[in-house]
């Protein structure tokens, strides 16, 4: 599993979801702090933290939803290709 592909996947999914909400997420930069950038609300986070879990099958420890891990793509990423044994 390569950081870009995931990296590449997660950047849609958000986008995915802002679309849903009303809003523009396309010049988000996968740098970006997602909770702080507006483009999704408590919910679409929410849903993208389950859909992460689902898409690489991992079980996230609840110790470890921090904006440390979570907080951008590039840091989401990061932790799915470290977390998931392949």
């Amino acid at each position: 599993m390569k950081v870009e592909d995931v990296k590449a996947s997660m950047l849609a999914k958000v986008r995915e979801l802002a679309k849903a909400l009303g809003r523009d997420a396309r010049s988000l930069k996968t740098s970006d702090v997602i909770p702080t950038s507006g483009v999704l609300d408590s919910a679409g986070l929410m849903e993208l933290m389950i859909w992460l879990e689902v898409e690489y099958s991992l079980a996230i420890p609840q110790e470890d939803f921090t904006l440390e891990n979570f907080g951008s793509v590039d840091l989401m990423a990061n932790y799915v290709v470290a977390h998931s044994g392949t």
